[in-house]
């Protein structure tokens, strides 16, 4: 689980490179290296918490490693973190939804509460 918003960038880059090493169980780091198209050594500095990963490579990255719901959801909070901007799905819904960002924007600087998030969960997955 990600530790708190005052941990720094390079605590918060080891806990996803971490978990990112986890998610990928027995799977060579060559292997996973090879179907993301990066060299092995980048997917290791990735996985050691020397570096974070572009969007791209965040993208592939992920797609590769198909992590449970909860594990995405770490790990999307600590790329959101390091980046300091949304995971890259979540991004091209946003561009390619322009009206979700005036509805975004309705928000303001209030808080979602669990429930709220329920909710705006179930209606999404309506749609």
């Amino acid at each position: 689980m990600p530790k708190k918003n005052f941990d720094s960038k390079k605590e918060q880059k080891q806990q996803l490179g971490a978990l990112l090493a986890l998610c990928r169980g027995k799977r060579s780091l060559r292997e996973i290296a090879r179907a993301i198209e990066i060299p092995a050594s980048n997917l290791s500095y990735i996985e050691k918490g020397i570096n974070a990963p572009s969007p791209e490579v965040y993208e592939k990255i992920i797609l590769e490693l198909a992590p449970s719901d909860k594990k995405r959801q770490e790990m999307d909070v600590l790329y959101s973190c390091i980046r300091e901007l949304p995971p890259p799905d979540v991004c091209e819904i946003l561009v390619t939804n322009n009206g979700l960002n005036n509805s975004l924007r309705l928000l303001g600087d209030k808080h979602i509460s669990n429930d709220m998030l329920i909710q705006i969960n179930k209606l999404f997955a309506s749609l």
